[in-house]
């Protein structure tokens, strides 16, 4: 059962969300790093059109709904399966649902796995994280700046 796609999410309401996105698609894989200050709408990757790659970035910049996300794709089809291997090891003990009621602002995050069978596993959070959050956030956030692991 391995990893098809994955969404994370970190911010609130106020400031915006930072958005991590990977997905597996038949020979090769991508990862979208969407900063809070694009305010781009979110993005479905269960949508069969949803797909970078660079043999088909022209047609990618042709549709208006993924022009806007070109920017910040990049291949990871390499990686994948250590992406795949690190991300179950990093959530594995996480709680499905982790809350905390503070005075301050929210501060939610989210992480949606799907397998290649389709079955979802969905982690939730706003102002409580699990103990290796900053880790699995660092480590994500490395992959997306083009740190390759």
């Amino acid at each position: 059962m391995g990893l098809k796609y994955f969404e994370f999410y970190h911010g609130n309401l106020t400031t915006g969300f930072d958005r991590i996105y990977g997905k597996k698609v038949a020979d090769h894989a991508f990862l979208l790093a969407i900063p809070k200050t694009a305010v781009l709408p979110p993005l479905s990757l269960e949508q069969p059109g949803v797909d970078f790659v660079r043999k088909h970035q022209g047609e990618v910049e042709t549709q208006p709904r993924l022009k806007k996300y070109t920017k910040y794709w990049q291949d990871v089809s390499i990686q994948w399966s250590n992406i795949d291997r690190r991300m179950h090891e990093l959530v594995a003990e996480w709680p499905l649902e982790s809350r905390e009621v503070v005075a301050a602002p929210t501060d939610e995050w989210g992480l949606q796995l799907t397998n290649e069978e389709g079955e979802q596993q969905t982690y939730l959070g706003a102002n409580a994280y699990p103990d290796n959050f900053k880790l699995f956030e660092n480590w994500l956030h490395g992959y997306a700046k083009g740190r390759l692991r």
